[in-house]
């Protein structure tokens, strides 16, 4: 099941690379635009944080397999294998269900703007917003996935002490 949800974690990570070459694009394009045109976009603006936010979002479960978020290790590194391997679990714990119900939150923040057809208001370009609502829910459901796979990980080594805190 850890191997599953870390291929799932890695896909979506590879998804999230995919947007960065897009979001390079549209913003050479908006300053060759807008500085050499003179002709300023309606769209770029939002498109622009729309693939930042996915980016983002499919990125942050695999920087939590990888173990390369910021952390504090002024205490941490000074921890045995087992008791750092409690400490992840306990944060784990606590993390994993604000971050499934955000996931569901988000999951039907989606559906609610998809039946809605609900707009970002924010520009005359107006997109509808349920495509990158339904990104941030599946990427806060891998997270969560993720999350899970790192509590069982460090649970595994807390309790057996054997195995790698992280599943770099």
């Amino acid at each position: 099941m850890l191997d599953i949800v870390d291929r799932i974690t890695g896909g979506a990570a590879l998804l999230g690379i995919c947007g960065v070459p897009p979001l390079i694009a549209i913003m050479v394009f908006e300053v060759f635009s807008r500085y050499v045109l003179n002709s300023p976009t309606i769209w770029v603006f939002e498109m622009s944080w729309m693939l930042m936010g996915f980016i983002f979002i499919m990125g942050v479960p695999y920087a939590m397999k990888r173990r390369e978020h910021v952390s504090v290790d002024l205490i941490y590194g000074a921890l045995s294998l087992r008791k750092r391997a409690l400490v992840d679990a306990i944060g784990f714990a606590l993390l994993l269900p604000c971050i499934a119900w955000l996931a569901y939150k988000m999951a039907l923040f989606a559906l609610s703007g998809f039946v809605s057809g609900e707009v970002s208001g924010v520009s005359a370009w107006n997109p509808v917003l349920w495509p990158f609502r339904t990104a941030l829910a599946v990427g806060l459901t891998v997270f969560a996935l993720q999350l899970l796979a790192e509590l069982i990980r460090s649970l595994r080594t807390a309790l057996v002490g054997a195995g790698p805190v992280s599943s770099k």
